[in-house]
């Protein structure tokens, strides 16, 4: 009876570990809608819009292996001569090994992508964004036009930003995709990390 009993309580400790862990994997995280203040007036103002020209921002989380395979994509497809393409790379404090901004902002520009750092803080008050990789496109207008995903499914290897970027141009509807990845913020992070076992406190 003791035997069963304490793996009963181990088997429920591992499904709880094991749910933890893989939230962000499986349970779609939150974005901004494309009418959030917040997005609108960052994607005018920021730096890496031209008017006139349809411009795309990455926001990609430094330790967070979904953003390092959509970073990986980018630096080997280059960025496109049709836009004006910025990696949005948000630090994590508390990942002592993860590749250095300064590093990133060296490959991001040799390929042809302007490059920002943010705070979890600081993407949260400029953009509404709390999740990443997170792919936010504006027309050549500076309108939203897409505040999304980049994968269709769950530990998808097919990442549809050139899909997404071409339909939009062609004026075709787009709807945004989910954002399988990693939470950004301390909210989210301690809603689907409630024991602290893949999150350092340290967001927002």
């Amino acid at each position: 009876m003791v035997g069963r009993v304490f793996l009963g309580v181990w088997g429920a400790g591992i499904l709880v570990v094991g749910a933890s862990l893989m939230a962000g994997h499986v349970v779609s995280l939150p974005v901004p809608r494309a009418t959030d203040s917040r997005l609108r007036a960052s994607l005018a103002a920021g730096p890496g819009v031209v008017k006139g020209r349809w411009s795309a921002h990455h926001v990609l989380y430094q330790s967070c292996g979904c953003s390092q395979r959509v970073l990986a994509h980018l630096l080997t497809r280059r960025a496109r001569p049709d836009l004006v393409e910025t990696v949005v790379y948000v630090r994590d404090p508390a990942a002592a090994d993860a590749t250095e901004p300064a590093t990133v902002r060296a490959q991001a520009e040799r390929a042809g992508f302007g490059f920002e750092t943010s705070t979890p803080a600081e993407l949260e008050r400029r953009y509404a964004v709390e999740s990443a990789p997170f792919l936010l496109v504006g027309d050549g207008s500076g309108a939203v036009r897409y505040a999304g995903g980049y994968t269709a499914r769950s530990g998808s290897t097919q990442i549809e930003d050139g899909d997404i970027i071409d339909g939009l141009q062609a004026g075709r509807q787009v709807g945004a995709l989910p954002v399988f990845g990693c939470a950004v913020s301390s909210r989210v992070q301690k809603a689907i990390d409630p024991l602290g076992l893949k999150y350092a406190r340290g967001g927002i």
